[in-house]
């Protein structure tokens, strides 16, 4: 399903998952409804101490804590679906009171960059002898333009998003390797 048209809705934080599966569900009792409802996560890399400590060297954190975010064709039937959700808070709207649109190109990126489990995973890069990040493979390939920081202790940029009319900076893990 490719829909031109995305919103978010804002849920109680940890429930996410729980409420794309309500919402999910709604839908098909309403039928005909179709939709797209997605919860970006990355997989970062924990710091080598703490990896020790707890016995794993990654977690998997939702990208925009409190945020569902739908792409569909007819969001009135979508909200009509999740509106009586105990754990769904309400619908981004601008100004006019309007369902707010998120803008296709943020969303494209997310949706390219995740796997089918809407997580983001590693990129391997190096860097050039001005000291900047060069992505070789992974999610980030050809996104260097979007990292703000790089925290190589904890191998993670921060790329920049735009969400609604909000800035987002959204740490991902990067593996750097030397170039050969």
């Amino acid at each position: 399903m490719d829909f031109h048209r995305w919103y978010a809705i804002f849920v109680v934080t940890g429930q996410e998952e729980s409420i794309r599966t309500m919402i999910i569900e709604a839908l098909s009792v309403h039928g005909g409804v179709e939709a797209q409802l997605f919860v970006p996560k990355a997989r970062l890399k924990l710091p080598t101490d703490l990896a020790r400590k707890l016995g794993k060297d990654e977690k998997v954190v939702t990208m925009f804590p409190g945020y569902v975010l739908v792409g569909t064709d007819n969001i009135e039937a979508v909200y009509n679906a999740a509106a009586n959700l105990k754990s769904v808070l309400r619908f981004l709207k601008n100004d006019n009171d309007d369902f707010q649109q998120i803008r296709l190109e943020e969303i494209s990126r997310l949706i390219y960059m995740a796997d089918e489990k809407d997580t983001i995973g590693e990129s391997e890069a190096f860097l050039d002898e001005s000291k900047r990040i060069v992505v070789l493979s992974g999610p980030l390939k050809g996104e260097e333009g979007r990292i703000a920081k790089f925290n190589r202790r904890k191998g993670r940029v921060a790329v920049e998003f735009l969400i609604g009319t909000e800035r987002r900076e959204i740490w991902l893990s990067v593996k750097l390797i030397k170039e050969s």
